[in-house]
């Protein structure tokens, strides 16, 4: 009877419900508590890995929504009449910025799949000046009318703050979402990136003239996809 009632319990659990966990007699440590103690750990690294996949889903249907609809506009606006040669090649590169937008968003998901379930992330000595100025390059072939300034005087002489450990990559990513935000959000105006000394330590900072975030609103910047209500 025991045995029936666990299988029983099991068969209700699906991809809808996996949030849920079989009930284990607490009083008797037997076999049958091990077993089902077990499975309960099974299904919890399976609802990690199912709501890994779907955050990934998430994360790639959004980044690449907004440079297929410009595309989608470019090709809209030029098919709607007849064109001088010199307007097509202005569309044609405005769609070949585009593309390369997503070609950028491709390389960075692919590589943050194949690192979402490795636990030897590759590390290693690099200089954050040199990765700044071939972000800042990538951005303005992403973003021709961008204008970023990059001030290095704090550390200009300091080239044992500006040698860092880290992953190329995925450093690449999140400094680069970062300015595309503050590009993003302050409707193109100079974005300021200013590396700093502060007590022996290197600081990033990336100042926008954007309205920012309230300040309550300030502890949710770190959950997948949101945004100020603003």
């Amino acid at each position: 009877k025991p045995f029936s009632m666990l299988i029983q319990n099991v068969n209700t659990i699906s991809a809808t419900n996996l949030h849920e966990r079989l009930s284990i007699n607490s009083s008797e440590k037997d076999e049958l508590s091990e077993l089902t103690q077990a499975f309960n750990h099974f299904l919890e690294r399976l609802e990690k890995g199912v709501k890994s996949q779907h955050n990934f889903l998430k994360h790639a249907s959004h980044e690449l929504k907004t440079p297929l609809a410009s595309i989608i506009g470019h090709l809209e606006v030029t098919l709607s009449r007849p064109r001088e040669n010199a307007e097509y090649r202005e569309k044609m590169q405005a769609l070949y910025t585009d593309a390369l937008h997503i070609k950028s968003i491709l390389e960075g998901l692919l590589l943050l799949s194949g690192l979402a379930g490795s636990h030897n992330t590759p590390f290693s000595s690099l200089r954050i000046d040199e990765l700044l100025w071939d972000l800042l390059e990538k951005t303005s072939i992403n973003n021709p009318h961008a204008i970023i300034q990059l001030n290095l005087h704090d550390v200009e002489h300091k080239p044992e703050l500006l040698e860092i450990h880290a992953n190329r990559d995925l450093l690449m990513i999140a400094m680069g979402n970062l300015i595309d935000n503050a590009l993003k959000f302050s409707n193109n105006q100079p974005v300021d990136i200013s590396l700093n000394d502060r007590a022996g330590q290197l600081c990033i900072a990336i100042a926008h003239k954007g309205i920012g975030i309230e300040e309550h609103e300030l502890t949710d910047i770190f959950n997948l996809f949101y945004r100020s209500a603003k």
